[in-house]
């Protein structure tokens, strides 16, 4: 375990998510267990103006050194970072955003993680 992901925390069909800056949001479904429906409310974890350091953790398109599991603790859901290998200290932590790669840069940039199978380079090809 290496950290936390944590933000401001509402609902995906909030007014909120509107917003069409996406930076730094990651959804955190929840199936509640005190209904019949096994459907999932869809949250988002907003780390943009208030959250830890994992906001700052780098895309890797090859997946990276560390991979995002959800989990309980308590009576409380948690969005945590789980080293997939040793790292070194120094490391840059990296880990495979979800969804489309294209959303994940702004216009007019690209992905720079090297990895052999980078985006940026497999869009260009």
């Amino acid at each position: 375990f290496i950290d936390q992901y944590l933000g401001e925390v509402y609902a995906r069909e909030s007014a909120r998510f509107l917003e069409t800056d996406h930076t730094y949001k990651m959804e955190m479904p929840i199936v509640d267990p005190s209904t019949l429906s096994q459907q999932p409310v869809i949250f988002i974890v907003d780390a943009k103006t208030r959250g830890g350091m994992m906001r700052y953790a780098a895309h890797n398109c090859g997946g990276g050194n560390m991979t995002v599991l959800q989990f309980r603790t308590g009576a409380r859901e948690a969005i945590g970072f789980f080293a997939t290998e040793n790292i070194p200290a120094l490391t840059e932590l990296t880990y495979k955003y979800a969804g489309n790669p294209a959303t994940y840069f702004p216009e007019g940039e690209e992905c720079v993680c090297g990895h052999p199978s980078c985006f940026s380079k497999t869009a260009a090809a």
